[in-house]
């Protein structure tokens, strides 16, 4: 009877360990599963997202200028719209995947797995050709965006430097400023023109930026000794030879020969020039002027 009866113990539990063990494997299965099935989610998500349409538009938009890149990206375009019925297509399939997991259908699961991952491989193929096509138009944005990038350090020095010499600049400082809000506006012009793939145009406006703070730079170094000339060594050489002008007349002295008011009149306008010029920050051809006046007057006292 114990005999029996321990025979009949060990069977139920034999029986109870082999039940422990399939639960354990199919739960264990169905664990990798589902994770195989995550992995299949994560890789369609990734090439669901990768903003294809948004580069082959931009693309698209600078390819206009040339018959051949259109061509191409037309070619690209089309691979892309097949792409993207492949990728609704795998979306359905892993609606599938979920129904079969949730039916324990796991002979039916394993082929529709395979074909997810066979379909995400094709497309995963196919996205990365039109990448790798589209990496030039995506290297020269690049390329431009790192030139604006280093063309705004540049315009804040600049105008870090302008704003804290302002008393040094004198006249010539609200002028700065409005080129300074020249480039600001080019700026935003060329942002507008890399948004819509014009890079020429993007190209030019970030060029002409670069020249305007060159040109700053130089005029700001040379505004204070213009200033100076400009506004106070040459009106007081004036003054110094209208002065001796009137007392050579009034000594009866004759001096129309040398044509001092023309000559006067001729430097002051010069000066006026100047003055106007040194208003919108501008001193190209102001310190030859300066040269020039002072030779003049100098030449007419010393007569």
């Amino acid at each position: 009877m114990d005999s029996r009866f321990t025979i009949l113990l060990i069977a139920i539990l034999a029986v109870i360990a082999l039940l422990v063990i399939v639960l354990v494997v199919k739960n264990t299965q169905k664990s990798d599963i589902r994770k195989q099935i995550d992995k299949l989610y994560v890789r369609f998500n990734a090439i669901k997202t990768e903003p294809v349409a948004f580069k082959l538009n931009k693309a698209q938009e600078e390819a206009k200028k040339s018959e051949q890149t259109a061509a191409s990206i037309k070619e690209y375009y089309e691979k892309y719209e097949e792409t993207e019925k492949n990728i609704n297509k795998i979306q359905e399939m892993l609606s599938y995947v979920e129904d079969d997991l949730h039916a324990k259908n796991y002979k039916d699961l394993d082929e529709s797995i395979n074909a997810v991952t066979s379909e995400l491989g094709n497309c995963e193929a196919q996205i990365q050709k039109i990448n790798d096509f589209l990496a030039e138009f995506e290297k020269r944005e690049a390329l431009q965006r790192e030139y604006s990038t280093s063309l705004k350090e540049k315009f804040s020095i600049v105008k870090n430097t302008i704003n804290s010499n302002s008393n040094l600049l004198s006249i010539a400082y609200v002028g700065m400023q409005e080129r300074l809000s020249e480039c600001e506006d080019l700026f935003s012009s060329s942002e507008e023109w890399m948004y819509a793939s014009d890079y020429d145009a993007a190209q030019a406006d970030l060029k002409k930026i670069d020249e305007i703070l060159d040109k700053i730079k130089l005029d700001a170094n040379a505004v204070p000794k213009c200033i100076k000339d400009v506004k106070g060594v040459l009106p007081v050489m004036l003054d110094e030879i209208k002065r001796e002008y009137a007392l050579t007349k009034q000594r009866g002295v004759y001096v129309t020969h040398l044509l001092v008011d023309d000559k006067l009149k001729q430097v002051e306008d010069t000066i006026a020039e100047d003055t106007k010029k040194l208003l919108t920050g501008e001193t190209e051809g102001i310190r030859d002027n300066c040269s020039d006046s002072k030779k003049t007057l100098n030449e007419l006292l010393d007569a």
